[in-house]
């Protein structure tokens, strides 16, 4: 069996590809293939809808990204190639989305660009693969032959740094220099005895008979053999139409190239589960302690300089019942999470609010300033914010004050 991953929608591809995430679905039921991969240009955009659509579908989906990348993100030049990131678990999913956000955040030059020290520090859980001909291993020399020593280099370097998580891409289009470098790269295979290599199609529609008009959204001239595209090949295909487009390789390798596309898709099991709380994990040793830590604080600061000894006691009791709920009710780490951002921003100058909402019935919010109003003092009640019988996670609002926020963030 063949499975397409390397895959491009009109949703995360804008102005490239135009796949409707509905129609990639329902093509690939319709091709008997029991998953797929979307891997836009540096965006993560799409991945949620692909992931619900596959869900319904009774197909398997495999998170992914067709990454920029550039030897540093702080050169503003326009020397940038392709990298296909696919995410094995939870982890490497994470690092997808995290060196999107990177890629935008701080190494945006024309394209989301991410460089290969990023890549390193965040490779963990991820299997990643060559791209296309404007992938990591193209290398050309002058008069734009492609430059085989240079090729060769990489194709060692990417091994000895990935090991079995880096794939080479024989891509199916039938270009002529796309059938010149699947050559190469099948000599290179042989001589370096790799065998992690999938077929992959580039898909950027979804039926050949749409090449026309992805090559009019596109603005390609069609008496242009220059431009990327000319042929019509860029879409999902079959494991037979497959075999046929790579028949110039023996039958044995490109059979592999297929199988593997099975065995990437195995090992890539990213589930996500809806309708619960995906907070960040507050790293401490005891998230209890913490609190209390903090509470300490605002007991000193706001409790003993204000209220008299005779009226402590009702906060210390309100304290440790609120303590108690809010154990139980798996809050803490909420609390935390709050209290770490807030206390970031009125450091570095960003104001914030008095706190809205039911937050402001919470003593322990109040002490750990992350409201600025007494809750006892206002007899605001506990139990609209935080209760053992409340189904859903109360919301948080915080009113900042924007002046100079993009400055201090950004």
């Amino acid at each position: 069996m063949f499975i397409n991953l390397h895959t491009h929608d009109s949703k995360g591809s804008v102005r490239d590809a135009i796949a409707i995430p509905e129609e990639i679905t329902a093509r690939v039921k319709e091709l008997n293939q029991t998953a797929y991969a979307i891997t836009n240009h540096g965006s993560t955009s799409s991945l949620l809808t692909h992931y619900k659509l596959a869900k319904k579908a009774d197909l398997k989906f495999v998170f992914g990204l067709e990454a920029y990348i550039c030897t540093h993100i702080g050169i503003k030049d326009r020397d940038y190639k392709h990298i296909c990131l696919f995410a094995k678990d939870m982890t490497g999913y994470l690092n997808i989305l995290k060196m999107a956000t990177i890629s935008y955040d701080k190494g945006f030059y024309y394209k989301p660009r991410i460089d290969w020290n990023i890549l390193r520090e965040h490779q963990e859980g991820l299997i990643i693969s060559s791209a296309c001909l404007g992938g990591i291993l193209v290398f050309r020399n002058e008069d734009g032959s492609f430059n085989e020593m240079a090729i060769f280099h990489e194709l060692e370097k990417c091994k000895n740094d990935f090991g079995d998580n880096f794939y080479i891409e024989f891509h199916t289009n039938q270009m002529k220099e796309q059938i010149e470098f699947n050559k190469l790269l099948y000599r290179m295979c042989n001589d370096l005895n790799i065998t992690n290599i999938i077929a992959t199609c580039d898909a950027h529609y979804v039926l050949k008979e749409q090449a026309w008009v992805h090559r009019y959204w596109n603005g390609i001239d069609e008496n242009d053999e220059k431009a990327y595209y000319q042929t019509d090949d860029f879409y999902l295909h079959s494991e037979d139409e497959v075999k046929k487009a790579l028949s110039y390789l023996p039958k044995d390798f490109v059979q592999l190239c297929i199988d593997n596309t099975v065995k990437l898709t195995d090992r890539c099991n990213v589930e996500l589960k809806f309708g619960e709380d995906n907070f960040p994990i507050y790293k401490c040793d005891n998230q209890v302690e913490k609190v209390k830590e903090i509470c300490r604080i605002g007991w000193k600061d706001k409790i003993i300089p204000f209220i008299p000894k005779d009226n402590r006691q009702v906060y210390l009791d309100r304290f440790l019942e609120e303590m108690n709920i809010l154990e139980k009710a798996n809050y803490l780490n909420m609390m935390l999470i709050t209290w770490d951002y807030m206390k970031w921003g009125q450091d570095n100058g960003i104001r914030f609010g008095v706190g809205r909402g039911s937050v402001g019935g919470s003593l322990v919010a109040y002490l750990m300033d992350i409201t600025k109003v007494d809750p006892v003092k206002n007899n605001l009640y506990f139990s609209r914010f935080c209760n053992l019988h409340r189904v859903t996670t109360a919301d948080r609002i915080m009113s900042l004050w924007l002046g100079n926020f993009h400055s201090k963030v950004c």
